[in-house]
């Protein structure tokens, strides 16, 4: 869908260019008008195109779109942020400071709904992990080389407190004179290290899960830490450390030899460090840690002292004004407006100065409902993408305690859209594999593969289910109910009995979640894959559209809506027999109106018209007008049954069938097999008398929950 083509591009360039928002403020903030808002732009046309979704979504399936737990909760800060804004003194400076806290929160709809595949996340995590490498570095050259005065040039907020022309003071460590903090392309040193840290902690949890090189991820790692290092960001240091805490008591099995090894992993990185520090310059960066620490530790730190005093005067302010100080009037971003706007260094505390106690309780009340839906899933199944969910809200609420993050919008944005995955099934579907149950499990399953290619089956599950709607309407048709299991469940249930347990799902509409229940395939001792489709692409476009995932001499296809009891083997041996391109399997009915007929001459399929039920209507209309009136009583006649055999949906196919399906949507049944009938191509078919059902019709929905039972006991 373009739509969501559009999103996914859009959603790239607003994570990639938003580092560099305050460098392009400043640098031609004033040449270009509104060059400043280009962040907001995207977000709002992020925004629309996810109505716009929702409401093809709609036309598809009647069904509305429902916000979640979480978006409920933002949607009420949003209606307290907005009565704020509207009943302040001045209403464009709290608008404006104002949509610092709404824009981001536009995202998480955003994001939710949008329908990632594993190729994008793995591009997309690459493409930031280089970005922020690049970001490192030219802050690492800009603060040691370049030094404070190219910032000065750009723009940056100067002060002539401590004698000549320089940075404000957040941009130096006390007591160190021109030492000068790294700070990239951020407005403040504290929010370029804070953004460090998130990226880093991403990068470290899902580098293994999302294959990426790790020389690569070496590298990216290096010059991250490095800079991290030099921003002196005590929070961020913080951040990073809990964060590695987090991951490794919870996911990690510790023994003596890995203690060791990390240790002299970390002291050999130390050293390096502080050997380059010492051969570029003299020492600077490793000395100014030390101080910094012994200062930290001895309290006589001034920034320390200052984060305290600012605390206590909090408190103060709050108990006076527990409604609030005046939306737009407090923080630091309301020195745009005024000289001496309410000033605090906590985030709880500057939120409670704009919207009141009320609203600052349900603002960071999202942030706790994602923390804890994470711990709870976390308590019955670890995994690292709960981790990392939780470890970036765990540091970015810590940094919330001393600085005011809370008007960093880059740092918002970031925030939120992690968060927001935690609620997108298809974004995070692989990240759903569990640590400790697939190691064992995917070890012995390659060694078994290597000593035999197994036969995969493409299972089509892209269906919109429309005739079965009346009766499943939440999710897609093979995904359906029967004694609280997926009816894929069962299928999946009798190719293991046939010995096959290499599976492909080919999933489009909602196909994420047959990903969110059968995860890579572990827990039914089975090996599954996952082919997404951009829109409908009929019967034959999804088995292109699956072709990379498909190896060896050839494969098994079968609906994903269809029960078959059969031979699965059988299949594949008569089709080396005949030398088919590929093998179909047949099956009798009293009625073929409503399948459409196939036709056998021995083993080869020699006609083959798929569903023909509107068939006898066209005939009485062509009929009627040859006639030249209509008869009513005609029209209402229901057409003949006619018995025959009719397609069981089952296949095995050469990969050489792959050669004779187009791009785009292409049908199997009313394209691709009769075009290979025209161009006189060996297909094999075989009759199967075996237990046959197509949930595709309300019916026969139920007639299966009433039989299965009847076929596990005859088992």
């Amino acid at each position: 869908m373009k739509v969501l083509k559009w999103q996914k591009w859009l959603l790239a360039v607003l994570l990639l260019l938003l580092p560099y928002h305050t460098m392009f403020t400043y640098v031609i903030g004033d040449t270009v008008p509104g060059i400043r808002f280009w962040k907001e732009a995207i977000i709002g046309i992020l925004f629309i195109l996810f109505l716009i979704k929702i409401f093809q979504d709609y036309r598809q399936t009647k069904c509305l779109y429902r916000p979640n737990v979480f978006e409920l909760v933002l949607i009420v800060y949003m209606i307290i942020e907005f009565i704020y804004i509207c009943t302040s003194n001045n209403i464009y400076q709290a608008a404006y400071i104002g949509r610092i806290y709404f824009m981001p929160l536009l995202l998480v709809p955003v994001i939710r709904c949008m329908e990632f595949s594993e190729s994008y996340f793995r591009r997309l995590l690459k493409l930031i992990m280089a970005n922020t490498a690049v970001l490192s570095l030219w802050g690492l050259i800009q603060c040691q080389f370049l030094g404070d005065g190219f910032l000065m040039k750009l723009g940056y907020p100067t002060t002539t407190k401590w004698g000549p022309l320089r940075l404000n003071d957040e941009f130096y460590i006390a007591r160190l004179g021109n030492f000068q903090r790294l700070v990239s392309t951020f407005a403040a040193p504290n929010t370029c290290g804070l953004y460090l840290a998130i990226v880093l902690l991403v990068t470290l949890f899902m580098y293994k899960k999302l294959k990426i090189n790790r020389v690569f991820v070496s590298v990216t790692v290096a010059l991250m830490a490095a800079a991290l290092l030099v921003t002196f960001s005590r929070t961020a240091w913080i951040a990073v450390c809990a964060g590695l805490m987090i991951y490794s008591f919870n996911m990690i099995q510790w023994t003596r030899k890995k203690v060791l090894f990390v240790l002299k992993v970390a002291g050999a990185i130390l050293l390096a460090f502080i050997i380059l520090d010492g051969i570029f310059l003299s020492f600077d960066i490793f000395m100014a840690i030390i101080h910094l620490v012994v200062s930290t530790i001895n309290g006589n730190d001034s920034s320390v002292n200052g984060h305290i005093d600012s605390l206590l005067v909090s408190f103060e302010n709050i108990f006076k004004h527990p409604l609030g100080m005046g939306m737009g009037e407090n923080g630091p971003r309301a020195l745009v407006f005024m000289k001496k706007p309410n000033l605090t260094e906590s985030a709880y505390f500057l939120m409670t100065y704009e919207v009141g106690i009320m609203g600052s309780m349900v603002y960071f009340g999202s942030y706790v409902k994602v923390l804890y839906d994470n711990i709870r899933e976390f308590r019955s199944r670890r995994n690292s993408r709960r981790l990392f969910i939780s470890a970036v809200i765990l540091i970015v609420m810590t940094g919330f305690l001393s600085l005011p993050f809370v008007q960093d919008f880059e740092i918002l944005v970031y925030v939120f859209a992690v968060m927001a995955l935690q609620y997108n099934s298809s974004a995070v579907m692989y990240m759903y594999k569990e640590e400790s149950e697939r190691n064992l499990k995917e070890r012995n399953c390659k060694k078994e593969e290597r000593r035999e290619k197994k036969i995969p089956a493409l299972i089509l599950a892209g269906g919109l289910g429309t005739r079965l709607k009346s009766v499943v309407n939440d999710r897609p048709k093979p995904m359906a109910l029967v004694n609280e299991k997926p009816f894929l469940e069962y299928v999946l249930e009798e190719l293991k009995k046939n010995g096959i347990t290499d599976i492909i799902f080919a999933v489009g509409y909602k196909g994420s979640m047959v990903e969110d229940y059968f995860g890579d395939g572990s827990r039914f001792q089975m090996n599954i894959r996952y082919s997404y489709e951009d829109g409908q692409l009929g019967t034959a476009g999804a088995i292109k559209n699956a072709s990379e995932l498909i190896n060896g001499r050839g494969f098994y296809v079968l609906n994903g809506d269809t029960y078959y009891k059969i031979n699965y083997r059988s299949l594949e041996e008569l089709n080396e027999k005949n030398n088919s391109i590929m093998t179909l399997v047949l099956r009798r009915v009293e009625d073929v109106s409503r399948y459409g007929r196939a036709v056998l001459d021995g083993e080869r399929l020699t006609a083959f018209n798929e569903k023909m039920e509107n068939r006898p209507k066209q005939e009485l209309k062509h009929h009627s007008k040859k006639k030249g009136k209509k008869k009513q009583g005609n029209l209402k006649q229901e057409p003949e049954k006619t018995a025959g055999t009719i397609n069981g949906g089952i296949y095995y196919m050469t990969p050489q069938i792959l050669d004779y399906i187009p791009d785009g949507k292409v049908s199997l049944e009313n394209e691709v097999i009769p075009e290979l009938l025209k161009q006189d191509c060996f297909i094999s078919g075989i009759v199967n008398e075996g237990y046959f059902i197509d949930i595709g019709i309300p019916e026969d929905y139920f007639k299966f929950q009433q039989d299965i039972q009847n076929l596990i006991d005859s088992e």
